[in-house]
């Protein structure tokens, strides 16, 4: 192989050689005329190596040279992309062989096909709402019932004759209104408390606060461990926006809402690889209703960032593989090492696209090896170029606080093996998985985060059609690429919450929507394809008019909000029971704080401070943490009223005996939910009965 390259590089300068003879000119005039730099093109990929390796060097450790850092890796990535060529050979991936009986002319074909699809939809559509009625089993059999009926249907009439469904609609226009309208609907409620704001989103909240403005948790680099074992890298995105317009939820709202946008965009480019128009901008207008993804668009958590890079990694690489661009395959690399520099799922996105590159060449054999084994490289080669400093801090860095040495804090793959010793084997696998892709259409008897779920499945009964077709057909269609693209990505989405740690031993059935948020693009994918076939089907019939399927489609989108609806306009930071109670506490304190700071002491029990608190109270109010019973007398100096603030069952009778004894004229509130529970109890003591009760006490510094 060495020898062969070094006969080719000979070749190339030889015949490069024979050119400059015939041209007579200089040889300064002739590397000129034909853009040829012998110096660079014989050195620029070891320097651009070589200069990767100065600025990964640069970059890594708590406290990056930037200054030689990024110039060095912008050299290097200049040199490392123009090694490559600019674009190669494009490879036409295999298609299965179209049966004779579907050569037929278009108008020959039977309308009758396109009801029977259209009937087998309408049966899912049903079936969603039979898993919606906790029939589970039930729901399971009819939907595999379903599934053969279609796989039949295709055998007998096929999708690969049928035309590729584009119909005659501006789909551009179309597309910018669907994401004006996503767009309302997220931007209008980025000053709300929509989703809640619980105690993860508040470590978020911090962490990204201290990247921006430095603190006690500062991280003076993207590329290093924050809150909980979680990469500093989208801190660091969302912290760019605090600087602009200040530590406030809603500007970290409005990088979701922007990020989910984002990934609206890329979605419908990479739909469109494999589906018709109509199908894509029907699978975008469905994603951007599914309450799941509307949660992430407006969550402080950062999944709508990790659901823009992974959709955009995926378009790109596919984009490459059709058009053959360099450029392509490098930002695919680019996205792919962002989405592992995320929360844990994203790990799986290099996973999956591994998994398909594999099938891809395994389907086309040497021909797609020989194409694309260069650009393949540079997309490694981007991977590598932007996430080797994050590995090596992470080997590096010892720090227990954040867990910076600790790749799969947070996943633990090791209670797979502890499980199977008690379990005597590995089926219970199996079932973590069933459950997990159980919760996409039946909410019970899966057990739901109640933080980040409403407690409903996670598709609609439209959305859940399309992606039962979708997955199911792959059954049927192991030939087409896109195939290859869906299961890969089906597997690693499931498996990001089916083998991450459970919350207990046994609790396979316990489903964490912000690890599985990592198949959304996938799942609505499948979606589509699943509504291509229908589409595909009215195309060839030829007989039905349009205006049915326009009809038909704009049910589809009303039953799809409809069902959307009440998540999108209720409050759940305000709803209690199976939906979870999102934060009400801590928002709460955090308003009494910050409306008493300027005239009390605030003494408060630890239990009541949560990070979303710490966040909120950052810059506006200060107080002194106790733990359990409070000490009385206060033994801090005061130069006001000191109020107390603890959660009823944190102190105990005798403490608040105590506090009444000590401070009789003391005025005890209790505080309720909308509920009518008492959740907190605040005790305002005035500054004379405190002073009274010091008499004689060697006192501490004073209170905030």
């Amino acid at each position: 192989m060495a020898n062969q390259r070094k006969i080719q590089a000979e070749q190339k300068w030889a015949s490069i050689l024979r050119a400059w003879q015939k041209s007579h000119l200089t040889a300064a005039a002739f590397c000129r005329q034909e853009g040829i730099n012998p110096f660079v093109d014989l050195f620029k990929f070891p320097l651009g190596l070589a200069f990767a390796c100065l600025g990964v060097f640069s970059c890594s450790s708590t406290r990056p040279n930037w200054i030689i850092g990024v110039p060095a890796q912008l050299i290097s990535a200049f040199l490392l992309i123009n090694s490559f060529p600019k674009t190669v050979p494009v490879t036409e991936f295999p298609t299965t062989q179209i049966p004779k009986r579907l050569r037929e002319p278009l108008k020959k074909r039977n309308p009758k096909q396109f009801i029977q699809w259209a009937g087998l939809l309408a049966l899912l559509i049903a079936d969603a709402f039979v898993f919606r009625s906790r029939l589970l089993e039930l729901g399971w059999i009819i939907a595999i019932g379903l599934i053969l009926w279609a796989g039949w249907l295709q055998h007998r009439y096929g999708l690969s004759g049928l035309p590729q469904a584009d119909f005659p609609v501006n789909a551009g226009l179309l597309l910018v209104f669907i994401l004006l309208a996503a767009a309302i609907l997220r931007l209008s409620m980025v000053w709300t408390n929509l989703t809640g704001l619980q105690a993860d989103e508040g470590n978020n909240l911090c962490d990204t606060a201290a990247c921006a403005f430095g603190g006690s948790d500062v991280h003076f680099s993207p590329f290093v461990r924050g809150w909980g074992g979680t990469p500093t890298m989208p801190y660091w995105i969302v912290g760019s926006f605090f600087r602009l317009f200040g530590a406030q939820v809603w500007v970290a709202r409005l990088v979701s809402a922007l990020a989910s946008l984002g990934a609206l965009w890329f979605f419908y480019g990479w739909c469109r690889n494999w589906l018709g128009n109509l199908a894509s901008l029907f699978a975008v207008s469905l994603m951007a209703l599914s309450w799941w993804f509307l949660y992430f668009s407006l969550s402080p958590f950062h999944n709508a960032i990790l659901i823009m890079t992974e959709t955009a990694a995926f378009y790109f690489m596919e984009k490459g593989f059709r058009e053959g661009k360099r450029m392509d395959f490098w930002w695919a690399g680019i996205f792919a090492a962002a989405c592992v520099m995320n929360y844990v799922p994203g790990r799986t996105v290099p996973v999956m696209m591994a998994l398909t590159v594999l099938a891809y060449g395994f389907l086309k054999g040497r021909t797609f090896v020989k194409s694309y084994w260069k650009p393949l490289s540079l997309l490694l080669i981007a991977f590598l170029w932007f996430i080797t400093p994050y590995f090596i801090n992470l080997a590096t860095i010892q720090d227990p606080v954040n867990h910076t040495y600790d790749f799969f804090y947070r996943a633990h793959p090791g209670w797979i093996a502890e499980e199977a010793k008690i379990k005597g084997g590995y089926f219970f696998l199996a079932e973590a998985y069933f459950w997990t892709l159980s919760s996409f259409w039946s909410g019970y008897p899966v057990q739901f985060d109640p933080r980040f779920a409403t407690g409903a499945p996670f598709l609609d009964p439209v959305a859940s059609a399309g992606a039962l077709l979708g997955v199911g057909l792959c059954f049927f269609n192991f030939r087409k690429n896109l195939v290859w693209v869906l299961v890969p990505g089906f597997l690693g989405g499931l498996s990001a919450n089916a083998l991450s740690i459970q919350a207990s031993g046994g609790n396979l059935n316990y489903v964490h929507g912000v690890r599985l948020s990592i198949v959304i693009p996938i799942l609505y994918l499948a979606v589509g394809w699943g509504w291509q076939w229908l589409f595909g089907f009215f195309k060839a019939a030829g007989g039905p008019k349009t205006i049915y399927l326009s009809i038909g489609l704009a049910a589809a989108l009303a039953l799809s909000f409809g069902l959307n609806g009440p998540a999108i306009w209720h409050d759940f930071s305000h709803q209690k029971g199976p939906y979870g109670d999102r934060g009400f506490d801590g928002l709460k304190v955090a308003q009494l704080f910050n409306s008493r700071y300027s005239q009390d002491h605030l003494l408060a029990e630890d239990n009541v401070i949560s990070p979303v608190t710490n966040f909120l109270t950052e810059g506006h109010s200060k107080f002194y943490r106790f733990g359990n019973d409070p000490e009385i007398p206060i033994r801090f100096k005061v130069s006001r009223n000191v109020l107390l603030i603890f959660a009823p069952s944190r102190v105990s009778d005798k403490g608040k005996e105590r506090i009444r004894a000590t401070y009789p004229t003391a005025i005890w509130t209790d505080l309720k939910d909308p509920w009518g529970e008492v959740y907190l109890i605040t005790v305002e003591i005035q500054l004379k009965g405190i002073q009274f009760a010091q008499r004689g006490l060697v006192l501490g510094e004073e209170l905030p």
